[in-house]
């Protein structure tokens, strides 16, 4: 049932709808076979947290797996490799809440820097992995946000934004209590002892310098300084872990920001072309065509339609990224 030779991990990056503190993404779409066709493991910008309403497989994290079944819950920090496969021939049924914990924190305590960054850590201390049983508290904000989000009722945004700061101490308060790593207290939990908890670990600051700045030029020895290492050292690392080089990373980043820009925005594609970082409009139709395999006009006229090719894309180092 588990995948192997998980060598490959893809970056999934999400932008935050206007105005929302949460990205939802629930319902019956979200009902299929996961990890079918997919042999890697990704990692996202924003924390994930999901639960499973139906359905048994296993949940990759980094180098631990463990099965899942109804009724349980993943968290999941930034920049940590994880993937979701279902029983083979089956279907599952998850559903995900996205969020920045530093954008609501900065807006409940706006002049205590060093109080946001502290809670911060906490909440990227460690996945966590449990039954809604074992973690009450957490479980029952979470089910209450998508119940919000399902109801659309007066006042939504302000009451989504209470329940997340109340989720963001539970969770806060559940990993002081925890060693660095991941929290399981299924019983099922498996790791290779020989493998490294975090493998992007080396090379995480550049994802958040790419994250930050995606929309400026980006040049590798930044990145490379953000790191703490040599460029030559840094551009090794990243092929390494990412099996990608360090500018299809960032274009990758930026493709990505265009497609939610081009879905939620009324921008021209001129516009978001240079919103995303990209020189020219030529330079990034070219670069959009090879990551999306449709033009952006096209991916704006229906993006439901085309949203399988943003889970299922691996940039590959022979595509001639630019």
């Amino acid at each position: 049932m588990r995948k192997t030779g998980n060598s490959k991990i893809e970056y999934r990056y999400y932008e935050l709808p206007l105005n929302e503190w949460v990205l939802p993404k629930m319902g019956e779409g979200w009902i299929r076979s996961y990890g079918a066709g997919i042999e890697f493991l990704h990692f996202h910008n924003l924390i994930e947290i999901g639960y499973c309403r139906e359905g048994r497989g296993i949940l990759t994290l980094d180098e631990d797996y463990s099965e899942f079944e109804p009724g349980m819950v993943s968290v999941i920090p930034r920049n940590f490799p994880h993937t979701t496969n279902s029983e083979p021939g089956t279907e599952s049924w998850w559903e995900y809440l996205f969020f920045d914990p530093a954008r609501i924190l900065q807006s409940v305590f706006p002049q205590d820097v060093q109080y946001q960054k502290k809670i911060v850590r906490l909440v990227q201390k460690n996945a966590i992995f449990e039954r809604e049983d074992d973690i009450a508290d957490i479980a029952r904000t979470v089910k209450d946000i998508m119940e919000e989000f399902r109801n659309e009722g007066r006042y939504r945004q302000e009451i989504i934004k209470g329940y997340m700061v109340s989720l963001i101490f539970s969770i806060a308060r559940k990993n002081s209590a925890e060693k660095v790593g991941s929290s399981d207290n299924t019983g099922r939990r498996k790791k290779d002892p020989d493998s490294p908890t975090k493998r992007t670990e080396p090379i995480e600051k550049a994802f958040s310098y790419v994250e930050e700045h995606f929309s400026e030029p980006i040049k590798i020895s930044e990145l490379a300084d953000f790191c703490a290492m040599s460029e030559a050292h840094f551009r090794k690392l990243f092929v390494m872990h990412m099996h990608m080089k360090p500018v299809e990373y960032i274009n990758s980043v930026r493709i990505r920001a265009a497609c939610d820009m081009l879905a939620n925005t009324n921008k021209s594609v001129d516009e978001v072309a240079l919103s995303c970082g990209f020189t020219t409009p030529s330079t990034f139709n070219r670069n959009f065509r090879q990551f999306m395999e449709i033009t952006p006009n096209q991916w704006r006229k229906d993006p439901d339609r085309f949203e399988r090719k943003l889970l299922e894309y691996h940039v590959s180092a022979e595509k001639g990224w630019e």
